[in-house]
């Protein structure tokens, strides 16, 4: 008959077994978790470094606390994948936009009506000669500078795109040069509503037209009078009389004459 094992020693060895496998549990557990971390750091080194094609998946495989952790890396991952994508995606945007401005050739504003900044492009300044200092961040450095007689319509044309009458805003009128000249410009615009539908933005370009409106003064100067005296030709005297005639009908007390003199 065999002798039996005492009681302590049985427990003891129980203890020492036990021991023993949750010490090699949490070591595989470690070396695993080890693993995801050393795998983590790697993946988004490269994200830092823009080497990211494709998304890491599969980093560890283990019992279910290990494989939720694995289910939540890789959705890290994707998400970090992702976020790459779209700063990529963002920046090259940015930069055909750059592009875009430069080849264009005209100055850009933006407007936030809610704090009443506006943002003048560093081209929008140039183009009427000022610089950096002189324009501030106030939409009154814009229309302090509109010529009197086009200031009414600006502001009429304004108001009436932001109210949503019209699609878009544009306007050609004189704006006060740096050097204290006036010069034609061509600005768009395009308003911005929020979720309330309350327009809280406009932002848009500038275009130094002043070549183009000085060419259109000059053909209808030369439409308009002789070429070699330059006297008003017949065409200015008919639209003259045209314009008389409109304005008797209209004020019935209103006078005038025509004078004929043969040379």
């Amino acid at each position: 008959m065999s002798a039996s094992v005492p009681l302590g020693t049985v427990i003891a060895l129980i203890g020492i077994t036990i021991v023993s496998m949750t010490w090699l549990s949490a070591w595989i557990l470690s070396q695993q978790m080890i693993q995801l971390i050393r795998q983590l750091t790697e993946y988004l080194l490269q994200v830092q470094a823009g080497d990211c094609d494709r998304p890491m998946r599969g980093l560890i495989w283990s019992r279910d606390l290990v494989h939720e952790l694995n289910r939540w890396s890789s959705l890290l991952v994707d998400i970090l994948h992702a976020h790459y994508r779209i700063e990529t995606d963002l920046r090259e945007s940015e930069e055909r936009y750059a592009l875009a401005l430069q080849g264009a050739n005209d100055g850009i504003w933006d407007w936030d009506l809610r704090s009443n900044r506006m943002h003048y492009s560093s081209r929008w300044k140039t183009l009427l000669g000022y610089d950096e200092e002189t324009i501030g961040a106030s939409p009154e450095d814009w229309f302090s500078r509109i010529h009197p007689e086009d200031l009414l319509s600006v502001k009429v044309s304004l108001a009436a795109h932001l109210q949503g009458e019209t699609p878009h805003f544009e306007s050609e009128h004189r704006l006060l040069r740096g050097d204290g000249r006036y010069g034609w410009v061509l600005v768009r615009g395009l308003a911005v509503c929020d979720q309330q539908h309350q327009t809280n933005r406009i932002a848009g370009s500038l275009t130094d037209i002043t070549a183009r409106k000085q060419t259109e003064e000059q053909l209808r100067y030369e439409a308009l009078h002789d070429s070699l005296t330059h006297l008003p030709n017949r065409t200015h005297l008919i639209q003259q009389l045209q314009q008389t005639l409109d304005t008797v009908r209209v004020h019935p007390q209103y006078l005038a004459a025509v004078l004929l003199l043969d040379l």
